[in-house]
């Protein structure tokens, strides 16, 4: 089946005082028609910006400098800025991670969900109005008519994500990039938003790039994860194997970070070291440094993303070579 999206060898700098750094290195993955896809990684490795760089919202010290993304049969990467902007909101929305800080403190829910519309849309104010209140319904909001009404500060941040997803939505867009949408908010909104999530994902059709470190989060709502670090892919797999079989070191320390309700342990397990700054320069693997497998390999060469069985692919030389 040919993928919705497809992004290869995707390279993005940041120019500062002291120079220009890769804080995305040769990033390639698929998403398919209807797939949730977990990008899963600690802070700081890569994964906002990579989704950032396919919507086009990097800031002005920031480029790709190569690769593609193939959507519809266009690199959308290397789109002139008045089809990005087209694309944007309509065929590719994005829920952040701040909705607060996302939306206008000055206007409407009502008229910021209108305005998300008109420009996608061939329907009249008042047919945008009526259809953002059948959206916050969908989204479970009581007395949405009321919503429409509010301002942001008006509302709480388990609503205000609500309100994110529905304007995400407004526009039936074939691909939605969330990006951490449940990290500010209680366990119980949290669960309630992923269970809203999955369903709107059945019912418009749409296509999920989830960018969260809450692995708990990818178990209950992704289809396949690819786990990142210092701004690479290290491994990809569908969700069951990746938690019942994970191959790379990075992976497997993330999975045993994880509090276990059946095991009575004082302290949690961690990873040694700490993620390279975007401004070191790593000759081999970037995370040979903490890696308790490490071979001298490893610290002078770095590994391709390679299947090490069907539809799993791992990054790391100790596993290409047969080690378990």
């Amino acid at each position: 089946m040919e993928p919705i999206l497809k992004v290869q060898n995707l390279h993005t700098e940041i120019k500062m005082d002291y120079g220009t750094f890769e804080a995305v290195n040769g990033v390639d993955f698929e998403l398919q028609k209807g797939e949730t896809l977990g990008l899963v990684g600690e802070s700081g490795c890569g994964k906002s910006l990579t989704s950032l760089s396919l919507t086009g919202l990097l800031g002005p010290k920031v480029r790709v400098s190569q690769g593609q993304a193939i959507f519809e049969g266009r690199d959308i990467l290397h789109l002139p800025e008045a089809e990005k902007r087209a694309l944007r909101g309509g065929k590719i929305s994005m829920i952040f991670q701040e909705p607060m800080t996302a939306l206008n403190p000055l206007f409407t829910i009502g008229n910021q969900m209108v305005e998300m519309m008109l420009p996608h849309m061939k329907i009249s104010r008042k047919e945008a109005l009526a259809r953002a209140v059948k959206l916050l319904t969908d989204m479970g909001i009581e007395r949405p008519e009321r919503i429409v009404k509010s301002y942001p500060f008006q509302l709480s941040g388990g609503m205000l994500q609500r309100v994110m997803i529905a304007m995400s939505l407004s526009c039936n867009p074939r691909i939605l990039i969330a990006d951490e949408p449940t990290t500010a908010l209680d366990v119980t909104i949290q669960a309630q938003i992923l269970k809203l999530m999955n369903e709107l994902k059945e019912k418009y059709d749409t296509s999920i790039i989830l960018i969260t470190h809450n692995l708990g989060v990818v178990a209950q709502i992704c289809d396949r994860v690819a786990v990142m670090y210092f701004g690479q892919i290290v491994e990809t797999a569908p969700v069951k194997e990746l938690f019942e079989n994970p191959r790379h070191f990075y992976t497997k320390g993330l999975l045993g970070c994880i509090p276990k309700l059946d095991e009575d342990e004082e302290l949690l397990n961690t990873i040694p070291g700490m993620v390279p700054a975007v401004t070191e320069k790593i000759e081999g693997c970037s995370f040979a440094p903490r890696c308790s497998k490490c071979m001298e390999k490893c610290r002078h060469s770095m590994p391709q993303l390679e299947p090490v069985s069907e539809g799993h692919s791992c990054r790391c030389w100790y596993v290409l070579e047969g080690g378990k």
